[in-house]
């Protein structure tokens, strides 16, 4: 699409924001630094891209500190799924639909994509990266790739398609979720930070423990 419409996305995101929480009388809470940072997982209940160490990972983020839940958008309302997002300082999540609450989040908030193995390049980077980037990186953008194909299920052959290894579902290790996150705190705590950052420092690849 166009720029424009690439801009809309995240405005017409807050539009939906300011005007639920106006309908409902919820507080507009603005985000604080000093803060615990609020990890948000999306919890899919599909067969297909999932993060399948999901309650590995939720408490191990816990137990480093991080306010940590799940959530499976569209069980419940979708003004509580948004309230849920907005309220998130970081939504994790696999490549795919419930990645788009990153456009009801705050200013200053981060998504963090995980990409199944082989699944790179500017398809992917079309939905959500350079969306983002569009709207002038009011929500921070970093992903995960996973580089090793034994961290997903099915396993794939190194050749497959990338519109086939979208639909893998994959184990994310702690320690490279937890550098994602670090990345995302000292892009937090000034402005500027993120935009002026190497690509390098918002992709992040994961390999299986040594």
């Amino acid at each position: 699409g166009s720029s424009e419409s690439m801009l809309s996305l995240f405005t017409a995101g807050q539009i939906i924001v300011s005007r639920i929480y106006a309908q409902r009388g919820w507080q507009m809470n603005h985000t604080s630094r000093d803060r615990r940072l609020r990890v948000l997982f999306e919890r899919r209940t599909t067969y297909s891209r999932r993060i399948l160490n999901a309650e590995d990972l939720l408490t191990q983020c816990a137990d480093s500190g991080y306010d940590c839940s799940a959530r499976s958008f569209g069980n419940a309302s979708m003004a509580s799924d948004i309230r849920a997002a907005r309220e998130a300082d970081v939504l994790v999540g696999m490549h795919g639909a419930g990645l788009t609450y990153a456009f009801f989040m705050h200013t200053e908030s981060a998504v963090v994509e995980i990409r199944p193995f082989g699944f790179e390049g500017q398809r992917p980077d079309k939905y959500f990266r350079q969306q983002l980037a569009q709207a002038g990186n009011p929500v921070y953008h970093l992903h995960i790739s996973v580089g090793a194909p034994e961290l997903c299920r099915p396993k794939l052959r190194l050749d497959t398609l990338p519109y086939l290894a979208r639909d893998t579902s994959c184990i994310v290790p702690w320690n490279t979720l937890s550098q994602a996150l670090k990345h995302v705190v000292w892009f937090r705590q000034k402005s500027g930070r993120y935009e002026s950052s190497t690509p390098a420092a918002r992709m992040l690849v994961a390999y299986p423990p040594l």
